[in-house]
């Protein structure tokens, strides 16, 4: 009974609990009866079998039958751990507690994740059927959580641990030392442990596109434990830690950074393209983090002939190594390198025959192993000499020419400008220039030799063409005349000119042309019939032969005024000779030749009383003297004149005639044509007798005493001169420019020009006979004199002069008064001197025959007359008055 009030109170406070002090009496009926459910009342059950409910907190369910026994069921998910009993409420809101039943637990543990453990435990509630309650079954799936996760935390990281309780962690550079040992010695947990970190002995290395990767391995190990609201577990952890840093070594060649690649054992190799130098003694290898290294290199090396001249290849390798130093890669230790360099690189310059302008003439290497080259064309003076025998190269050295001993003549055929064929020879001389050069690397030590050979050509246009040109006439005063010789053929070897008599005391030359390549001889001058002058010269081997014939003289109408005679007395004696030949008293005009070295006639008109006659003008020239006489009748007043022309043959030659131009000097070409086919001359001009050359941009120029013409021609093109005598000093060069590119048309510039020297730019006297006598006192620079004769109407005047400078002279007579004019044998000078006559004061018949100084047709002066002209030359070229130049356009 004691027992049975213990229960019945407990039952009632159990009630008033879950009543809340609400239904006392509904509960205290339920407690009647405790056979089940701790019902121990006898009345009816207040608790309906339909309509349950199980409530659990705040979780509740209904139950439904089981499909197998029929006893109300349910089951509730639940947040904690398993209440010590659980409601059941039916429709009404009776209900009645069903306990736990600790016995029929069912508990697990989940520990995947280290730190946390999740616990489910299925609670069983069972309630037996009472007169009151139904029996029922309600279980109840409680869910706990335990603790919280761990994590290996360092740096940013917070790493997790797999449901092993294992993880890795990738620490950074700085994990790593510049000695490649560790630094971090223990990992921390995330709730707050400490895990010793064990450091493996050796590393490891890769090579990623940036560089060395160094890596460091090792592990740390403990437990992670979990106590909280009675679960508790502990869980076993491990850690694999790494630590890595790039580690990049590097080295400068050809002036260019490298990285090196690092092999699985930690060594370095590293094999570089070719550079074009030679390399380096030695390579510095750099890391990025630690002591740099010197490595010192072993070089081999070939050197061949580059396939240009002055030229050879330097190849081979530059091998750097050095052993491995230590096991691994600890803070003594050291990897081992091994980097190859090959090179390859050209050493020396190219050799090139270099022009006098523009760019060199590259040699081509034979199959021989010799380099061949051609030079440019080289002129052939018309001696067929070159121009020059050496050749400069682009190194600045001078090569000698072996020219063959004889040229040869080629036939080329050419286009020219009107795009016709035509077939032009040229004189060729070739040669050749040979030689070795070495080429010298500094670098490597080595060398190479080359042979080398130059073919040389000298060439140019030949021409063997001759032309008779014109015959010259030069008379004692104004320009010379030119005579055409008309219709040349050089197969036709006589030709004729007929002149007036009154041309009979001129000077008369021989014009020709001829190519470089014909053989010309010196024009020969003889006197022939009737003082014909017969020109002659040789040309390749055939005598062609001018003659100049004089007309007689014509009969004139009868005149009053007219003489009954002329003698010439041929010893030179003052009293009359026999008749002039061809006479008669009506022909006025007369020609006496006497030998070279016949005296001087001495010439006397005669004539009737009433008729007077005076001594008129007078012409010298170094061939010939006329004299004229004027004769008047007194009565009619009636006068006319008469003259006779002394020609005297000569063998000597006068300077004009002496006078041969030295040949032409060509200058160094060195101006680039505009293209190949360029024929201009760089210019013209004359050397001086100092060696100066003096370039002229006209056409037609002086050249003064001891100067020759010479010309430039441009680079690569070849020319020759041809020279031909135009009259006295005056001569015309012909340039044959043949240009670089031989297929084109050769072109010729034509230039004329006159030699100064002293004897033939002098026009000055040597003495004036009056009336067979030398005026005493007489002076060159001296221009007018007074003289005293028997008769200022019948006088005669003679002018000295020295015949061999080739000069002319002509006297105008007019009654006291006589001009004489001097023409140098240039005939750019003249020097007039005037003499006036006055009566003696004894008056005489005067002088009206001629002889001595006339007929000599000038004097060969002493040397000491000589010295004095020389010595005047300069006053007389420079003198103003009494001199002019002629216009020498027709001449030339």
């Amino acid at each position: 009974m004691a027992e049975h009030l213990k229960k019945t109170s407990a039952a009632i406070l159990a009630a008033t609990m879950l009543t809340g002090g609400i239904g006392a009496t509904t509960a205290m009926t339920a407690m009647a009866d405790d056979t089940t459910s701790d019902n121990t009342s006898n009345q009816t059950p207040t608790v309906s079998e339909t309509d349950l409910t199980a409530t659990v907190g705040s979780k509740s369910a209904k139950l439904t039958p089981d499909p197998a026994s029929g006893i109300p069921t349910a089951s509730i998910d639940y947040e904690g751990e398993p209440p010590a009993s659980i409601t059941i409420t039916d429709k009404d809101g009776h209900s009645f507690t069903v306990k736990h039943d600790t016995t029929a637990d069912q508990t697990t543990d989940e520990t995947k994740t280290v730190g946390v453990v999740n616990r489910l435990t299925v609670a069983k509630y069972h309630a037996a059927k009472t007169a009151s309650t139904p029996e029922v079954n309600v279980t109840v799936n409680c869910k706990q959580t335990a603790g919280k996760q761990v994590t290996v935390n360092y740096g940013n990281q917070q790493q997790a641990f797999d449901s092993e309780g294992k993880t890795t962690v990738s620490m950074g550079e700085e994990a790593i030392d510049g000695s490649n040992q560790p630094t971090v010695k223990e990992l921390t947990l995330s709730n707050g442990d400490k895990l010793p970190i064990t450091w493996n002995g050796s590393s490891s290395t890769s090579d990623p596109k940036d560089g060395t990767i160094i890596t460091k391995t090792g592990y740390a190990t403990g437990t992670v434990t979990t106590n909280e609201n009675g679960i508790s577990h502990t869980w076993n952890v491990s850690v694999n830690v790494n630590a890595s840093r790039a580690n990049k070594w590097t080295t400068v060649i050809d002036g260019k950074q490298v990285t090196l690649t690092t092999k699985t054992d930690g060594d370095l190799v590293h094999t570089n393209t070719s550079i074009n130098t030679y390399p380096a003694g030695k390579l510095t290898v750099t890391p990025t983090k630690g002591n740099a290294m010197d490595l010192q290199g072993v070089t081999s090396a070939n050197a061949a002939d580059a396939g240009l001249l002055g030229e050879m290849t330097v190849s081979g390798q530059a091998e750097y190594k050095s052993n491995r130093v230590g096991s691994d890669l600890s803070k003594d230790a050291t990897p081992g390198f091994d980097i190859t360099v090959p090179f390859q690189y050209t050493a020396g310059s190219e050799l090139k025959i270099q022009p006098a302008t523009g760019d060199g003439i590259q040699f081509v290497k034979g199959e021989d192993g010799v380099y061949r080259a051609t030079a440019p064309n080289i002129t052939l003076g018309k001696d067929n000499k070159p121009e020059t025998s050496s050749i400069k190269l682009s190194d600045g050295s001078t090569l000698t020419v072996t020219w063959d001993k004889t040229p040869t003549t080629v036939s080329k055929e050419i286009t020219g400008a009107d795009g016709k064929k035509t077939t032009v020879n040229y004189v060729q001389l070739t040669g050749k220039a040979t030689g070795t050069t070495t080429v010298k690397d500094k670098a490597s030590g080595k060398s190479v030799t080359q042979k080398y050979e130059i073919s040389v050509t000298a060439n140019r246009a030949e021409d063997k063409s001759f032309t008779l040109q014109a015959v010259t006439r030069t008379p004692a005063t104004g320009d010379p005349v030119s005579i055409p010789i008309e219709n040349f053929d050089a197969g036709k070897t006589d030709y004729q000119i007929t002149l007036p008599m009154d041309d009979v005391t001129d000077v008369y030359s021989l014009s020709e042309d001829h190519g470089v390549d014909a053989t010309v001889s010196k024009p020969v001058i003889s006197l022939g019939a009737d003082a014909s002058r017969i020109l002659s010269i040789t040309a390749n081997g055939k005598t062609y032969r001018v003659t100049i014939n004089f007309k007689s003289s014509d009969l004139k109408p009868d005149s009053p005024a007219k003489l009954k005679g002329i003698y010439v007395n041929l010893q030179g004696d003052k009293t009359e000779g026999a008749l002039i030949d061809n006479w008669n008293p009506n022909r006025l005009d007369y020609v006496v030749t006497i030998g070279e070295q016949d005296p001087s006639p001495y010439i006397l008109p005669e004539a009737e009383d009433g008729i007077t006659v005076k001594a008129g003008d007078v012409e010298q020239s170094a061939d010939a003297a006329k004299q004229t006489w004027t004769v008047t009748d007194s009565k009619t007043g009636v006068s006319r004149d008469y003259t006779v022309t002394v020609v005297r043959q000569h063998s000597w030659k006068t300077a004009v005639e002496e006078f041969t131009p030295k040949d032409p000097v060509a200058q160094e070409q060195s101006e680039t044509p505009k293209d190949d086919k360029d024929t201009s001359l760089t210019s013209h001009g004359y050397v001086d007798k100092d060696g100066k050359y003096t370039p002229v941009n006209d056409t037609v120029y002086d050249i003064p005493e001891g100067g020759v013409f010479s010309y430039k021609a441009k680079a690569g093109q070849s020319a020759s001169v041809s020279v031909a005598k135009v009259s006295g000093m005056t001569y015309r060069y012909t340039v044959t420019v043949l240009p670089k590119d031989t297929s084109t048309a050769p072109a010729q510039q034509v230039y004329t020009v006159t030699y100064i020297t002293a004897k033939t730019h002098t026009a000055a006297l040597t003495g004036i006979a009056v009336d067979g006598s030398l005026i005493s006192g007489f002076n060159p620079d001296t221009h007018e004199y007074t003289v005293n004769v028997g008769n200022p109407d019948k006088w005669t005047v003679s002018p000295q002069y020295d015949k061999l400078t080739g000069m002319s002279v002509k006297t105008d007579k007019e009654g006291a008064d006589a001009t004489i004019t001097v023409t140098s044998g240039d005939g750019e000078v003249q020097t007039v001197y005037k003499v006036h006559a006055v009566q003696n004061l004894i008056p005489s018949a005067g002088a009206v025959g001629v002889g001595g100084k006339l007929a000599q047709t000038g004097v060969t002066v002493s040397a000491s007359l000589l010295a004095m002209l020389a010595a005047l030359t300069a006053t007389l070229i420079g003198m103003i008055t009494g001199r002019r130049f002629r216009n020498r356009k027709e001449a030339r």
